[in-house]
């Protein structure tokens, strides 16, 4: 139906969707709607795009060493970026948050990491099925995004391992190559209990043992 709406050019259609198409028939439809239109790929803010977030959230152009800080912890996740923002915003109005590193001309400090945020970003990770929370946790603890070794770690076929990893790409968890934004990972560690946390790590260090492969650059995860 959408596909026939698609043809039609009495009818506007605008679609959004993940990286990944997934559902029967939507590449068709997507195929059909850019006939007549157009399509934009979205990505992660730069710096440029995290400082006009910053002047619109936080009021009028900011200090670039707090959109550096911004950029650095959320990697330019568009949602991170307004989570962070508000966050550093409701803080220097609460009168609180300051950092040793002082505040700037707005109020608000470059380096401080609200708990609020956190707590946000905790509960948005908890929305997710709980095999895509598992693997943010092996990745957070250092599991490489290789798929042979992230399989046995997470007790998962090789192919659905590989799939675990476009699935938390697409849903933005995961940026490009794999890694977490730092904001990110420290909200998927904040999340892990101690004793998972332990017996976690100790499993990924053995396959990657098992692998020939090196654990120095995991052992403070």
């Amino acid at each position: 139906t959408l596909r026939q709406c698609a043809t039609r050019s009495s009818v506007k259609i605008i679609v959004a969707h993940r990286p990944l198409a997934g559902a029967a028939g939507l590449p068709a439809f997507l195929r059909a709607v850019e006939v007549g239109g157009r399509g934009v790929v979205l990505g992660p803010l730069g710096r440029a795009g995290v400082a006009e977030r910053a002047a619109v959230l936080l009021g009028g152009r900011q200090d670039p060493a707090l959109v550096e800080h911004v950029l650095e912890q959320t990697a330019g996740h568009p949602r991170l970026v307004d989570r962070l923002l508000t966050g550093l915003r409701d803080t220097a109005q609460g009168g609180v948050g300051q950092s040793s590193a002082g505040r700037d001309g707005a109020g608000r400090t470059a380096e401080a990491l609200p708990a609020g945020v956190l707590r946000q970003v905790v509960a948005d990770v908890a929305t997710h099925p709980v095999e895509l929370r598992r693997l943010l946790q092996a990745r957070a603890l250092g599991a490489p995004v290789d798929p042979a070794i992230l399989a046995p770690v997470l007790d998962v076929p090789l192919d659905d391992a590989a799939v675990l990893v476009d699935r938390a790409v697409a849903a933005g968890l995961l940026l490009d190559d794999g890694s977490l934004p730092p904001l990110l990972r420290l909200a998927v560690l904040t999340g892990v209990g101690v004793a998972h946390r332990a017996a976690l790590h100790r499993r990924i260090a053995e396959f990657r043992l098992a692998q020939g492969g090196d654990v120095e650059d995991i052992a403070d995860s």
